[in-house]
Order: structure tokens, then sequence, then C-alpha cells
């Protein structure tokens, strides 16, 4: 992996699925790269669901220099796959949790990120965020999502 750092997010955020109606979480952080801001995310773990899925959304550039102009973004869903491994899965922006966000920058498509220079590192972001971050590591394996480094909800 390549010289990223992981900051979490400090409070775990609740949230009703649009699909069940039951109550899942969304926890963010940043990630920077050679001690520069490089990205941020929030990842929804969707908890009620019998399949384990962990859907990213994840924000590159411009973040040293405030300039939502040059930030874009992604939405990756997670999945477990054959013990430790993940499959990941570039889903459409406007089905993110957070599509609303302007602060990310440009939303970008499935067909948009699968053809761009960016989409490698839109996987390398997110794959490290799931083996950094403790709550999404923790749900993706199957346990009790972790809340270290993090506030419990109310």
């Amino acid at each position: 992996m390549s010289d990223y750092a992981i900051e979490l997010g400090e409070t775990v955020q609740p949230f009703t699925c649009t699909h069940c109606g039951e109550e899942a979480v969304t926890v963010s952080g940043s990630v920077s790269e050679q001690e520069a801001p490089y990205a941020i995310y929030f990842a929804a773990l969707m908890t009620p669901h019998e399949q384990i899925s962990a859907r990213l959304t994840i924000s590159l550039g411009g973040w040293g220099d405030d300039d939502e102009a040059e930030r874009q973004w992604a939405y990756i869903e997670v999945r477990p796959k054959d013990g430790e491994s993940c499959a990941m899965m570039i889903r459409d922006a406007k089905e993110s949790l957070h599509k609303n966000e302007k602060v990310l920058g440009t939303p970008m498509s499935r067909a948009e990120v699968l053809k761009s220079p960016l989409r490698d590192e839109f996987y390398a972001v997110a794959d490290y965020i799931v083996f950094k971050d403790p709550a999404v590591k923790s749900y993706l394996a199957g346990d009790e999502v972790s809340l270290v480094g993090r506030e419990k909800p109310e």
C-alpha cells in the first residue's frame, strides 16, 4: 500500500435504510498520503441487512487547497468474500446517502469512474479504509461494529 494514514471521524451516525426501514450506521474519516490531505470518506454499514455490505463514498483531490472544484467522488460497495478478502463494485454516485454533500466535489457515475485514471486510486483508498478503519473492518469480518476511536451514537 501507498504511504497512506487514516484519521477516524469521531462520531457514528445512525440512519434509516431506505430499503428495509431499519437503522444502520455511517462512520467517516480522512486519508492522507505522505502526510498531506488526500481523501475523505463516509462508510455506510448496512448492519440490519442479512448480506454484509459497506458502502463507501470517497472524495479525492483538492483537500489541501479546500478547492471543491478539484474534488471528485465515487461510490463503492464492498462485500466480504472468501475469508479475508473483499469484493468491490463501483456504483452510481446518485445511490450514495451523501450525494448532496457539496464538500465532496463532483460526483462520478459508475461509467465515469470505470474509464477514469482515478479508478485505481479509488480502489486503493477503499482497500486501505477496509483494512484500517476498525468499524469497517470489524463489520466486514462479520463481527460487531468496533467503535474504537469513535463516540457511540446516542
